[in-house]
């Protein structure tokens, strides 16, 4: 393996004749001089930021981590991580490096993984999905009721939003998620497919005594008001923007980062909400209206990696998916 201050010249294999750089043999020698597996902690370390953190990641101590990073220092000539304050800062080559090298693991991964074919009754294997939280709320009771059924020894993770580092779109294209579902924007190079349509309608308690059949505009901007909505950074449902491109104004008293959450919260209260239609109809206790601006219909998609669109178990786990949003 490359130390520190050996020249990261390589010679030739044995026997390959005239040394040319440019072969496969000569790159194939040259990258055998280097300890790969220090890519594995740098991934870890670009990701955390933190040297125990980057040790938890891959099972190995504090001491562990310290040494690898002294190894990178010398193997990259650039300090990667420097210290500011209490944290760690990475440096403008390590900044450059987080999405050819997060690409490069997930490449790997997927290789490792790879199989011609794949037989969901009896194989083995994980796949893991993020998702909106209404979407999970909606999709995730039937494919708990499939999933031990027609593939017993396959594990799906879902994972929320919130917990990725990047843009779910962008997760699928790094391999931090193998598929992302919601009403996301989508890259020219991404591979996406609608898997359902929701309607937007207002929904108040079914008890409420100022609402009939009919919901106003003047009402609407009347009563108060619950609102999704993300603080960092601050971003807003499609229809909360769209009303306000309008200039409607509304009180808005109470606002959630659980778009799931906005159906149930609204029991029993004097609040009105934009909602989705499918979630909104599983919660008892509520009356749903049409808006009193019409709102364009919401698209839910699935979007995965160009990488993975021809391996035969993402093929199974998307079609999975295109029949649960069939069933719905």
């Amino acid at each position: 393996m490359l130390e520190p201050g050996q020249s990261e010249t390589a010679a030739p294999p044995v026997g390959s004749g005239v040394a040319d750089r440019d072969s496969l043999a000569w790159r194939i020698a040259r990258l055998r001089r280097y300890d790969l597996n220090l890519l594995l902690s740098l991934h870890a370390l670009l990701h955390t930021r933190n040297v125990t953190q980057a040790g938890a990641w891959l099972g190995v101590t504090q001491p562990a981590m310290s040494s690898d990073l002294r190894r990178l220092r010398h193997m990259f000539r650039d300090e990667l991580l420097v210290r500011c304050g209490r944290e760690y800062q990475l440096t403008a080559l390590a900044s450059s490096l987080v999405e050819p090298l997060t690409n490069a693991v997930a490449d790997i991964e997927r290789t490792l993984t790879w199989r011609p074919g794949f037989a969901p009754t009896t194989d083995a294997r994980s796949f893991s999905i993020a998702m909106s939280d209404h979407v999970m709320a909606l999709l995730l009771p039937p494919l708990a009721a499939r999933l031990p059924l027609e593939a017993p020894n396959v594990t799906i993770h879902t994972r929320g939003l919130s917990g990725l580092s990047t843009d779910p779109v962008a997760a699928t294209e790094r391999g931090e998620v193998d598929l992302s579902v919601g009403a996301f924007q989508a890259f020219a190079d991404a591979c996406s497919e609608v898997l359902y349509t929701d309607r937007w309608l207002c929904a108040v308690s079914a008890d409420h005594p100022e609402v009939g059949e009919h919901m106003s505009l003047e009402l609407f901007c009347r009563l108060p008001h619950l609102e999704w909505r993300l603080r960092t950074p601050v971003i807003q449902s499609h229809a909360e923007v769209l009303y306000g491109s309008r200039g409607i104004q509304r009180r808005v008293p109470l606002t959630t980062e659980s778009f799931a959450l906005l159906p149930a919260l609204l029991r029993g209260s004097r609040l009105v909400a934009l909602v989705h239609e499918r979630p909104a109809r599983q919660v008892s206790g509520l009356k749903l209206l049409e808006p009193p601006v019409p709102i364009p219909d919401v698209e839910e998609s699935m979007y995965w990696s160009t990488r993975v669109d021809r391996d035969a178990g993402h093929i199974w786990l998307r079609e999975l998916m295109r029949g649960i949003a069939r069933d719905l």
